[in-house]
């Protein structure tokens, strides 16, 4: 930019804080960085940056505070430009039914609120989930309501637009490593509640099955070996298994990996009812009963565990909630710019929802 003359640069430093200022990247009683500042970071001389300042002042669109500094200014009238009512939706996989649940409840909140809904699917990809985020601050989106990858390979990323450029709330789990708002159920409470579950009816040998290798992030999962080490009891890693993705024929590989080995487990954990459903089919095929053989039980009460016989034992993930607080705490954010960066944490009881796919030993 040091090429560029007095003029042209005047007019970069205002045309760049006007789209900022019009597209709601800067809000109302957001202060703008100091004379000084921009100076450094236009490479501008006092006079052509105090001129841009003076421009959008006369265009209404910031103020000075005397002692403090210049602030976008709260717009009001009719002449004032209409900021776009979009919010974008991210989830992991649409081809799963637990995400057009999600889609639907969210789609339906919004639009009885006024607001467009623009959805975009990562297929666990961080990269592609850094660049859908990219593509929506670029298109002025109010907010982002996400279910996020596993990884967290883009956190400072998102660290740093949650801060600076537009209102980011997680759902289903959180990212890691920054404050974050986020409305997600209690995994680990849920892990837990299945395997004390299991453990009533009798069960010490239990499998867990899950979809893309998450470790450690799953809450679930360390339930499952906390609750392990506090009655006692040694996991088998040979039933810890993974599959490629979180669906159906996830759990039907990962259970047939299982009826190959010598020793088996009496009971099945299963990281979502998807899984559970595929890993029954499994054993069916292969020759086994549900429950008389194993017992299993899935997570997330989805409609496919009354659709399968026997119908499956489940952990209920309270879903509609999450979508509707969401939803509620995000656009509070986007209608109130004085709570740009507070920061929302609420996590949601989860409980067993018996069934006919667990047997008493």
């Amino acid at each position: 930019m040091a090429g560029l003359s007095k003029e042209l640069k005047y007019m970069k430093i205002f045309k760049d804080l006007q789209i900022n200022i019009t597209t709601y990247k800067l809000r109302a009683g957001m202060q703008l960085l100091g004379v000084r500042e921009l100076m450094a970071h236009y490479n501008a001389s006092y006079s052509t940056v105090m001129k841009a300042l003076r421009e959008l002042e006369s265009a209404g669109l910031v103020e000075s505070v005397q002692g403090k500094g210049i602030f976008v200014k709260k717009r009001n009238g009719a002449n004032d430009i209409v900021r776009n009512n979009l919010i974008g939706l991210i989830v992991t996989d649409m081809n799963i039914p637990f995400f057009n649940r999600i889609i639907h409840v969210i789609e339906g909140e919004l639009t009885s609120r006024g607001y467009d809904v623009i959805i975009r699917n990562t297929d666990f990809n961080s990269v592609v989930e850094k660049d859908i985020i990219s593509n929506f601050i670029e298109r002025g989106v109010q907010g982002v309501i996400m279910v996020p990858t596993f990884d967290e390979l883009d956190t400072s990323y998102l660290a740093q637009v949650d801060r600076d450029d537009i209102d980011i709330i997680y759902i289903v789990r959180r990212k890691h490593g920054y404050n974050c708002s986020f409305v997600v159920p209690d995994d680990y409470d849920g892990g837990k509640q299945a395997i004390e579950f299991l453990l009533e009816h009798g069960h010490r040998d239990i499998a867990y099955i899950s979809g893309l290798p998450i470790k450690e992030n799953d809450q679930r999962f360390k339930a499952f070996q906390d609750t392990f080490m506090h009655h006692g009891l040694t996991v088998n890693d040979d039933w810890i298994i993974y599959g490629e993705k979180f669906e159906f024929e996830s759990g039907y590989d990962s259970m047939l990996r299982i009826l190959s080995q010598k020793k088996k487990p009496t009971a099945l954990m299963c990281y979502t009812d998807s899984i559970a459903a595929g890993a029954m089919k499994a054993c069916r095929d292969s020759g086994y009963s549900i429950p008389e053989d194993f017992s299993v039980i899935g997570y997330n009460n989805e409609d496919i565990t009354d659709f399968i016989e026997p119908n499956i034992t489940t952990v209920e993930n309270p879903i509609a909630d999450i979508c509707r607080m969401a939803v509620g705490s995000l656009i509070e954010k986007v209608e109130n710019p004085n709570q740009r960066n507070t920061v929302n944490q609420t996590v949601l009881p989860v409980r067993v929802v018996k069934k006919k796919s667990v047997r008493d030993l």
